[in-house]
Parts: structure tokens; C-alpha cells; sequence
């Protein structure tokens, strides 16, 4: 595979794609070192020329990692319900039901063919398709009424729940998509920026790491030395 010059890779569409987080960070304070000098026309140009893009993509990350938060808010309570299911739920619908058909009888049997353990052992799916089929079976006994209705109410439950939590799941892949979009877009600004600033500093190169953090940019998990590593680099 041919390698490109350096200098030709937009470092800050790498550290996108490395660590959105960091790149965050970089944009923030690299936008925050230009805004510091708005007496000065060249800092001031270059923040108003990276502002929509900063703020776009600002926005996006904020609501992408707020959809987040509320996913993890979803995940917890299917899970708390899913806990209550294999814990007390269905000791109490089992002693309820076993009062008119007990663990040994045809009914029980047809209501319950693989006993109890599946509603916590099997995968989230597939339990809660065998308490729907469970909770069909006991519509044919009326005896079952109660039990029945308890039932049915935390199948409920428990698939607005799952339903809840797999729409978000979607919204986040297609946020993530939109939060790259615009990351990526940003990235861009920033490295025609950083050729005006190399144009401007090129005998003061030093300066331009004040405003643009590039301790953010290296990959920290790449270490080309070991510790007593003595090659030149």
C-alpha cells in the first residue's frame, strides 16, 4: 500500500475517528486559545471562520452523549424489570397458579412446558416470548383470571421497556453517524487553518503548539521507544 507524505494526513480527522472525546476536547480549547485573542484580527478570522462548524458539531456530540445517558436510564430499568421477573414475580405467579393446577398436571404443563427457568435463564428475547405464550395458554382458564391479568400487565411492561431501549440503540447509531459528519467536517476547517497559521508563524513554529494542543492529538497508545531505547528518533 503506497504511503502518502506526512504532512498530507489531516491529523485532526485521525484523532476524530480515534477518540471522539479527545477531539472535543482539542476543538474546545482550540477554540477558546483564538477567542482569547480577539484584539487581534488574524485570531479573530480564523474563530469566526471555524465557529459554525465548531458549534455544529458541538451540538451534535452534546446530543449524541445525552441520548447516551438516557439509553444507559433505559437499560437499567429493563433490566430491574427483568431481575423482578426471575426474582419475586414468578415464585408468586407460580404459587398462584399452582393453586389450581399444580406442577404435575396437563395444564401446568401446557402453561409452563420447560417449568420456571427459562423466564432466567434464557436470552432477554426468547424469555420474554415464553411468558407471551404462557400468558396465552391461561386466557383458556378462567380460574387463572388474576394470575393471568398480573401476568399480562408486566409482559407489557417489560416490552416497553426492551422496545424503549432498542429505539434508542438505533438513534444512537444514526447520531454517532451524524456527530462523525460534522467532526469530520470541522476537522477540515482546522487543517486549512493550521496552513494559515504555518504561513504566518513559519519562523516562529513554536507558537502555533500555544494554540493548537497537540497533546491531545499524539496517540498515546503507540510508544515507538522503550525506556532504555537508545535510536535516535
Amino acid at each position: 500500500m503506497k504511503e502518502h507524505w506526512f504532512f498530507l494526513s489531516n491529523v485532526f480527522r485521525l484523532l476524530a475517528n480515534r477518540s471522539l472525546k479527545r477531539f472535543y476536547k482539542f476543538c474546545y480549547q482550540l477554540m477558546m486559545h483564538l477567542k482569547s485573542n480577539a484584539d487581534d484580527p488574524f485570531f479573530m478570522d480564523k474563530y469566526n471562520q471555524l465557529l459554525p462548524y465548531y458549534k455544529a458539531f458541538d451540538d451534535a456530540y452534546k446530543e449524541k452523549f445525552g441520548n447516551a445517558s438516557q439509553r444507559k436510564g433505559d437499560t437499567r430499568q429493563l433490566n430491574l424489570l427483568l431481575k423482578e421477573m426471575s426474582g419475586s414475580k414468578i415464585h408468586a405467579w407460580d404459587i398462584d397458579i399452582q393453586t389450581k393446577f399444580v406442577s404435575d398436571t396437563p395444564e401446568y404443563t401446557k402453561i409452563f412446558p420447560q417449568g420456571l427457568s427459562p423466564l432466567s435463564l434464557l436470552p432477554i428475547e426468547q424469555r420474554v416470548q415464553y411468558l407471551n405464550t404462557a400468558i396465552e395458554i391461561m386466557s383458556n382458564y378462567p380460574q387463572l383470571s388474576q394470575v393471568h391479568a398480573e401476568m399480562k400487565s408486566f409482559y407489557q411492561a417489560l416490552c416497553l421497556a426492551r422496545n424503549t431501549q432498542l429505539q434508542k440503540d438505533g438513534n444512537l447509531i444514526e447520531s454517532r453517524n451524524e456527530v462523525m459528519q460534522h467532526a469530520y467536517k470541522l476537522s477540515t476547517e482546522i487543517y486549512g487553518v493550521l496552513g494559515e497559521f504555518m504561513t504566518k508563524f513559519k519562523d516562529h513554529p513554536l507558537v502555533i503548539e500555544t494554540y493548537f494542543p497537540v497533546n491531545l492529538i499524539r496517540d498515546k497508545r503507540k510508544s515507538t521507544k522503550k525506556p532504555n531505547d537508545t535510536t535516535p528518533e
